[in-house]
């Protein structure tokens, strides 16, 4: 969807607003700016001058009723395994 703001103050209401929270873009000439304001936005995947960006090492996840936790990369490895944990002690005889 797009919306039209008055200023960047309004289109940050205007982005927050939602219940949802997947994906967000930022469209800006200025990328330093565009980075500032996207780091504000409530979503789980923000981007600048991108959108529909993924990637296997990309965290991929909402926020609000868009999801809960991460997916891909590192926050896969976590979320889809079982951590176990064998140890093996010296024997009592050793010193």
């Amino acid at each position: 969807m797009v919306f039209k703001a008055k200023d960047e103050d309004d289109a940050l209401r205007i982005a927050n607003s939602t219940q949802y929270g997947l994906m967000a873009s930022v469209w800006t000439q200025d990328r330093e700016r565009g980075r500032n304001f996207a780091e504000q936005i409530e979503a789980g995947m923000t981007f600048v001058n991108t959108h529909m960006d993924s990637s296997p090492e990309f965290p991929f996840g909402g926020v609000n009723n868009s999801g809960y936790g991460r997916e891909n990369a590192e926050w896969a490895l976590r979320e889809f395994t079982n951590e176990r944990l064998v140890r093996i002690a010296k024997h009592p005889t050793e010193s």
